[in-house]
């Protein structure tokens, strides 16, 4: 059976969502959505530090940094302390860059696929089949990569998972979403071999792809402008103000199949994601 997927019921303004300013995610300059916001990442940061995904509050975060500065463990000491400015304002290249080589350590990221499904639970073929504790479905021309993506999801874990596919079906990298302990989502990049990765490629208009760092490039897709935090798992793509193509990765014709199809397998549903 195919469906189409629809945009998932929660509140955002599509007309402000990308904070960057630019209209168009795979603009040259902005290859998915960017979020400007330095309080927004020191708010999720500060969740990463081991506070807790509630709505915290300047004194709130301002508690978990000062705690997290004295802590003999914190990682990268001269990377935290480029977080802030002389003035004390907070500086968003430098909590991207913590966040980027820090977070995974911090909430102790499995680090190989192997050891991801030792901790979630198996989401290959056989064990869907099996176990029907996670959903499936393949996207042959996912709006994220403009190429074929085959999604699983365990909501009873609070796990979110999708594979990058090749024109051949091989699985050219794996990001994976958790909801940790204490709220918060933690953001995951496998390469082709199943090892973790500070790193997830992404389209360009060119028809080629670039390396962006992670949880950087993945931030941008999930969060709500609302409330200005990064706890979304299943971004919608009309407020993210994402094409289905791009002038080097075109659609099939309405209506047509796409190359990506023969990658489906049993247990899985396609998915076409709108135009």
């Amino acid at each position: 059976m195919t469906i189409v997927a629809l945009p998932p019921p929660y509140p955002v303004n599509p007309q402000v969502h990308i904070e960057s300013g630019r209209a168009d995610a795979l603009d040259p300059g902005t290859f998915q959505p960017v979020v400007s916001n330095a309080f927004a990442h020191a708010r999720y940061m500060a969740a990463v530090l081991g506070g807790t995904d509630e709505a915290l509050d300047d004194s709130q975060v301002e508690a978990a940094f000062a705690k997290a500065a004295i802590d003999p463990k914190l990682c990268q000491p001269e990377l935290f302390a480029g977080t802030r400015r002389p003035d004390g304002s907070w500086l968003l290249q430098g909590l991207k860059a913590w966040l980027n080589v820090c977070a995974a350590q911090k909430d102790d990221a499995p680090s190989s696929l192997v050891q991801f499904q030792e901790r979630f639970g198996r989401f290959d073929a056989e064990a869907l089949l099996k176990s029907g504790e996670w959903s499936a479905e393949l996207h042959p021309r996912s709006r994220a990569k403009l190429v074929g993506r085959r999604t699983f999801r365990n909501m009873a874990r609070s796990v979110s998972v999708a594979q990058t596919l090749a024109p051949s079906c091989e699985v050219l990298e794996t990001e994976a979403i958790v909801r940790t302990p204490s709220g918060h989502l933690q953001f995951l990049v496998y390469d082709a071999e199943g090892k973790r990765v500070d790193h997830a490629f992404f389209p360009t208009p060119r028809g080629d792809s670039i390396s962006r760092p992670s949880p950087q490039s993945c931030l941008g897709c999930h969060y709500t402008f609302d409330t200005r935090r990064f706890n979304v798992v299943i971004p919608s793509y009309a407020a993210l103000n994402l094409r289905g193509s791009s002038p080097g990765h075109p659609l099939p014709p309405a209506g047509s199949s796409d190359p990506f199809d023969a990658c489906l397998r049993p247990g899985e549903t396609i998915v076409r994601d709108l135009p």
